[in-house]
């Protein structure tokens, strides 16, 4: 395509072809952003260039001293060069701003990495380097309160099975140590909430019980785990005539890269 452009296409004592053909000219390097594998000549800043030897769509900066990348067709994509994280060096922001759970760790949502911190801030170091972090949320299966008036544990122990009150649970796509959590109570007149970890079909650790009087309580497993285990959180109540409660039914993990399904 046309690279060739005339900036005094008109004078009186031009020959009329010949200025007609230097604004054909003009308008070919202006239609194909001036294509071609060298960059133009002539050039003022805010100037189109594709190149077409990198597949990349330039501009001419301010200064008219270089050209900057700003597409790469190639890939379709936004150049690798014109992407730097130093962009947003020096931001900072609460916990609350960006997004809080009850036990303070950043979340984008249910079922993605977060980093748990105590300072109060999330700086940018933080977010670049999560394994500055102490603990990982892998995966919250639920927040909410739920409940169950089963004076037994769920009979399977399958991942598909789902009762948000009485049986919750995850598969393990990567091997390591991983934390369960939850907060349980019993219904009124101190009937028990019993809740217990499974690992395929076998409890992990200790069962454990607590009643109304006691309000929410904080119960932690931590289980040893390999790729494809299923984990399964269980709750029963010590009465069909009195609820138990749960909520904040989460995984938690050493690693920002562990990962449950």
């Amino acid at each position: 395509m046309s690279q060739t452009y005339t900036d005094d296409c008109f004078s009186s004592g031009h020959v009329a072809q010949t200025d007609l053909q230097n604004i054909e000219n003009n308008f070919a390097a202006i239609k194909s952003c001036f294509s071609g594998t060298d960059a133009p000549s002539n050039t003022v800043a805010g100037m189109w260039w594709f190149d077409t030897t990198n597949n990349l769509l330039k501009i001419r900066n301010e200064a008219n001293a270089a050209w900057q990348s700003v597409w790469d067709f190639g890939n379709n994509r936004a150049p690798a060069s014109s992407v730097v994280r130093e962009s947003i060096s020096g931001l900072t922001a609460t916990i609350t701003e960006i997004n809080t759970t009850s036990d303070g760790s950043l979340a984008k949502n249910s079922h993605v990495h977060a980093l748990s911190t105590s300072t109060g801030t999330i700086t940018v170091g933080q977010l670049l380097a999560p394994t500055a972090g102490t603990s990982y949320m892998v995966c919250r299966l639920q927040d909410s309160e739920a409940t169950t008036t089963s004076e037994s544990y769920a009979s399977t122990m399958y991942h598909n099975h789902y009762d948000a009150g009485r049986h919750l649970g995850v598969t393990v796509l990567v091997s390591g140590t991983i934390t369960c959590y939850l907060q349980h109570k019993g219904g009124v007149h101190n009937y028990t909430s019993d809740v217990r970890i499974l690992k395929n079909g076998s409890q992990q650790g200790s069962e454990y019980s607590c009643d109304s009087d006691e309000g929410y309580v904080e119960r932690t497993w931590n289980v040893d785990v390999t790729r494809g285990d299923q984990v399964v959180f269980q709750q029963k109540t010590e009465s069909a005539s009195y609820a138990a409660y749960w909520r904040y039914l989460r995984v938690y993990s050493g690693t920002n890269f562990f990962a449950v399904a």
